[in-house]
């Protein structure tokens, strides 16, 4: 079996090297262009079929889908057309952003798949992890964190559902990461003791946050309900029994995704149905408004160091790690890679993974980019389990699910914060309730 992977991957290795070498050779030709999104979407099927569905499949989809938008809609000057169109950015560095796209979607599949980080290798792992948690946890300790989670919801998103997403209220008390906070209580809620208030909790979070058109946080739910439910049917990879058996269960995530992009474009257009806008939802999949942002910020970023040279952002994440009550909000946000870039020229911010390391380090910053995302991710839930155990395996994976479209479309630190900062006082916290309960018997489990 591993030699047959090793035969798939070479082959791929090979047939990408020839379609390079060609595009290179001729980079107007859109042919070379299409038989390389052919070759990654080809690479992806396989890919899937060997890492199952969780982390390991829905990072690659993060780095899949910018190729596919560059690849069709960028010769055509159909990404980001209104603010490319003055600067000419994205066609100017096309073949290095296509290439550099494909080079690390190619390196980051050989490592996933290569170190086992599919879903029986990794996330089956983290989500039996993730139980242990519900070995001590009683229905008040369960209640504590669900009241948490509803308070740092409603301080996050204070204003009625139903609004303009440009006119969101300011979040009640100062600080920028109450979504987290609130998520990060979720994860106890979730895998605590069943009750009418959890149920509420597990339903109203993630409502209030989609009313309030913030749809990432719930995009990582989404995965975490999924692998969940496939955990339960002992589910090894995908194959075609696998599909045929459970329809039922990917209709329902196909439906979602639908709603998640309906729901984006709403956020941009406003609260109205058609029939039109419905079907643009599908049409925009693979050039969707976020992917072309990210897309033309990363081209820009390419831009900036042209003429100013490289920034140590990477580097600077030490300090955005201090709270905002230490170092100023604004001081933080200076010091971000994409707002960098949009001092320079006009982008609707994020940033694909490799612009920062672009930015950092030029094309060495590319060429190490896949392995340093593999150490600070995997590195970072090691370490996490290391220190707390299994509780701190579960945790991390969860930070990592919900934080994975932000860690490779807008930077490190939606993953670093969380995890350093805000996951351990709530393992703290759990931990110091369970003393309470085996000490003085005050928090008595659910009979």
């Amino acid at each position: 079996m591993k030699k047959n992977i090793l035969l798939i991957l070479g082959f791929f290795f090979i047939l990408l090297l020839v379609e390079i070498i060609l595009l290179i050779y001729d980079p107007v030709n859109k042919a070379f262009i299409d038989a390389l999104v052919v070759t990654i979407s080809l690479l992806l099927i396989v890919d899937l079929s060997l890492l199952g569905i969780g982390f390991a499949s829905y990072s690659l989809i993060f780095i899949y889908l910018p190729i596919v938008s560059l690849g069709i809609y960028g010769p055509l000057h159909l990404v980001q057309p209104v603010l490319n169109g003055p600067t000419g950015y994205i066609d100017r560095y096309f073949l290095f952003l296509f290439t550099g796209l494909i080079y690390f979607f190619f390196v980051w599949s050989i490592l996933l798949v290569k170190r086992h980080k599919g879903y029986s290798g990794f996330d089956n792992q983290m989500i039996k992890a993730s139980l242990a948690i519900q070995t001590n946890s009683t229905g008040l300790i369960t209640f504590i964190f669900a009241i948490i989670s509803l308070a740092c919801t409603f301080i996050f998103l204070p204003g009625l559902p139903g609004g303009n997403y440009r006119s969101v209220v300011p979040n009640l008390l100062p600080g920028n990461a109450w979504n987290a906070v609130a998520l990060i209580a979720y994860f106890f809620v979730l895998f605590g003791k069943r009750s009418w208030f959890r149920n509420l909790t597990l339903i109203l979070v993630p409502g209030w946050f989609l009313l309030h058109f913030h749809r990432v946080d719930v995009l990582g739910l989404f995965i975490v309900y999924f692998v969940l439910s496939i955990q339960k049917i002992k589910f090894k990879r995908i194959s075609l029994s696998f599909l045929t058996k459970n329809w039922r269960s990917l209709s329902i995530v196909v439906i979602g995704f639908i709603l998640l992009l309906y729901i984006g474009l709403i956020r941009k257009l406003g609260w109205h149905w058609s029939s039109q806008l419905f079907f643009s939802s599908l049409g925009g999949i693979f050039n969707y408004l976020t992917v072309q942002d990210v897309l033309y910020s990363n081209a820009s970023a390419m831009a900036y160091v042209g003429k100013n040279g490289t920034v140590p952002t990477l580097l600077y994440y030490f300090f955005r790690l201090l709270p905002s009550q230490i170092l100023p909000s604004q001081f933080s946000t200076n010091l971000d890679a994409a707002y960098i870039v949009s001092t320079f020229t006009n982008t609707n911010r994020g940033m694909l993974i490799i612009g920062e390391f672009y930015l950092n380090a030029k094309y060495i910053g590319i060429l190490l980019s896949p392995f340093v995302t593999y150490l600070i991710i995997f590195g970072g839930t090691a370490l996490f389990g290391k220190l707390f155990g299994e509780k701190g395996k579960g945790v991390s994976y969860f930070v990592l699910i919900i934080s994975a479209s932000r860690i490779f479309w807008y930077g490190f630190i939606y993953f670093i914060k969380p995890l350093l900062l805000i996951s351990p006082f709530f393992i703290f916290l759990y931990l110091f309730l369970i003393y309470i309960k085996k000490r003085y018997r005050i928090l008595k489990p659910d009979r």
